[in-house]
C-alpha cells in the first residue's frame, strides 16, 4: 500500500479542512473509513469514523472486533474507540 510522506499527507489534509465544509468532509472520512474496512483495514477505518464523529457506523464496528481484539490483548484500542463515544450511544 503506498503512502505520502507524513509531511505531504499533512499538508494534503489541512488544504482539505480549509477548503471542505466540515460536514462535507465528514461524509467524505465516513466514506473512507467504508472503504478501508471493506479492505479489512479495522484499526484504520475506526480511527477515521472516530475523526468524522460517525457513531452510526462505529457502534456496529467496536461491536463486531472487540472480542478479537480484547482477545489478542489489545483492549486499549477499543476503550480508545470507546472513549470517543457520547455516553448515550455506548454500548
Amino acid at each position: 500500500m503506498y503512502e505520502y510522506h507524513p509531511l505531504f499527507r499533512e499538508f494534503l489534509l489541512v488544504q482539505l479542512r480549509e477548503t471542505l465544509a466540515s460536514a462535507e468532509l465528514r461524509r467524505l472520512q465516513s466514506a473512507a473509513a467504508r472503504l478501508l474496512d471493506g479492505a479489512g483495514l479495522v484499526e484504520d477505518a475506526a480511527n477515521l469514523w472516530c475523526t468524522a464523529a460517525d457513531h452510526e457506523a462505529l457502534t456496529p464496528h467496536i461491536l463486531k472486533h472487540a472480542a478479537q481484539l480484547v482477545a489478542e490483548g489489545r483492549s486499549h484500542v477499543v476503550e480508545a474507540w470507546l472513549a470517543t463515544l457520547p455516553t448515550r450511544v455506548r454500548p
